[in-house]
């Protein structure tokens, strides 16, 4: 078993201080920046929208289109420089799962949702290896679930500091990824916590791009700022 903690926030705090002068380096542009602000927020919103206890109350359907937006925005975002190379920091001095975590479970979570738009709540999403390959073997969904079924179960742990709470998570691969064996998203993992972890996992990486009153002595005062404030 694989256990990853992300309670400590200075671990990527730490990542962003090895990427500091590679962040000056890719500041945002003016043209990066008309994306990166309304994204960053809007990711942001969901996060906090998903630690409120009503969220779990509405419907469904509801919950599960929120999710499948903040995925597709934040797969958006992994084409920015700095977000992929602060990805391969964390691969650097995490435990190994963690920036496989960040990039290769969160993908596949969206193509999943993506690709395969038949259903309206989490614990309807099923699929097999046949489904998957029904035009084309060895897409990226295919190769990810190549790559870790059969693997040891992820134990995932976050911290929400505002109602002093902890979560855990556990991530279980599926054991066989055969033709026509099923398998359903709420075995890999429940949607209360499913959708904890993947929001966790994005806001850690956002966290890490952000810039704060620090960073911006270290610029021209024309420079501009991409996202908001940390809470």
């Amino acid at each position: 078993m694989v256990f990853v903690n992300n309670i400590v926030p200075t671990s990527y705090h730490a990542a962003s201080q090895i990427m500091s002068e590679k962040r000056i380096e890719h500041w945002p542009s003016r043209q990066e920046i008309t994306f990166l602000n309304p994204a960053y927020n809007f990711i942001y919103n969901i996060f906090e929208e998903v630690e409120k206890d009503d969220f779990w109350n509405k419907d469904p359907y509801y919950r599960f289109s929120k999710t499948r937006d903040a995925l597709l925005t934040y797969s958006e975002l992994l084409e920015y420089e700095p977000i992929r190379r602060i990805i391969e920091v964390i691969r650097k001095i995490r435990p190994p799962i963690e920036a496989e975590l960040s990039r290769e479970f969160l993908m596949f979570m969206r193509n999943l949702l993506i690709h395969f738009p038949f259903f309206n709540k989490w614990d309807e999403v099923e699929f097999s290896r046949t489904i998957i390959n029904w035009s084309k073997q060895r897409k990226s969904i295919d190769q990810f679930l190549n790559k870790y079924s059969g693997t040891q179960e992820i134990k995932y742990r976050t911290w929400n500091p505002a109602k002093k709470e902890m979560t855990y998570v556990s991530i279980k691969f599926p054991q066989l990824y055969v033709n026509d064996e099923v398998i359903r998203l709420n075995q890999i993992i429940d949607e209360k916590g499913g959708v904890r972890a993947v929001m966790s996992l994005m806001k850690s990486i956002l966290n890490s791009q952000i810039i704060t009153d620090e960073d911006l002595k270290q610029v021209p005062t024309s420079s501009h700022t991409a996202g908001r404030s940390a809470s």
